[in-house]
């Protein structure tokens, strides 16, 4: 239903022609299409493997700009479907005239990305352009990496006020600093970043040490 409305939507404009519409990856793949389309709008599903579905139809489709639709504003999926081949990425609630745009522009050979995510991405290319873990963790305070271990514990704003003798309040603030300079915009996406963050550390401290002992 939500497929027909859209395709009944992008339809009224003569400058888009809908050349199919499919329930999936796969049957759009084996729908073998006679005109091969200039434009893909690929909604993106939960526990999907989005990123294999996109190097299949750009495999298929070589000139296919392939436009990512999308209910997660969350970092991780918008960078993993970049990297994977997108031209665009686009969030469900935009408006219809945004969708109209991002369509245009990757056709034309553009990239688009929602209007709401261009402050994450411009806070991204401040904190750490690369993206590189590393690269984002030599912005951090000492304390802040403090904070963030302990997020990565799982433990709230309170338990960490506690644990390291500071005001909740100052705690909050730590954590909208870290969720900034991170390039994450929820605090859950915050505290799996912070996990996968706190196991790499500790596992390059125990190679350090390991080192040092074998030095010694």
């Amino acid at each position: 239903m939500v497929r027909e409305g859209m395709c009944t939507l992008l339809a009224a404009h003569p400058d888009i022609e809908i050349v199919g519409s499919f329930a999936s990856t796969d049957e759009f793949l084996e729908a073998l299409l006679v005109r091969p389309p200039e434009v893909a709008v690929v909604a993106l599903s939960p526990g999907v493997s989005t990123e294999e579905s996109l190097k299949e139809i750009q495999a298929a489709y070589p000139n296919c700009a392939v436009l990512a639709l999308s209910a997660s504003e969350e970092d991780a999926p918008i960078l993993d479907i970049i990297r994977a081949g997108a031209k665009g990425y686009i969030i469900k609630k935009a408006s219809v005239g945004h969708l109209l745009n991002a369509i245009r522009t990757v056709a034309r050979g553009g990239s688009y990305v929602s209007p709401e995510l261009s402050k994450w991405f411009l806070e991204r290319i401040q904190y750490g352009g690369s993206g590189s873990r590393q690269t984002l963790l030599g912005k951090l305070s000492p304390r802040e990496v403090e904070v963030m271990r302990l997020v990565a514990r799982g433990k709230s704003s309170k338990e960490v006020a506690q644990d390291l003798r500071l005001e909740v309040e100052t705690v909050r603030s730590y954590r909208k600093n870290l969720m900034r300079k991170l390039g994450v915009n929820k605090v859950a996406s915050l505290t799996r970043l912070a996990m996968s963050v706190n196991t790499e550390l500790e596992t390059q401290q125990a190679i350090e040490k390991l080192a040092a002992t074998s030095a010694g």
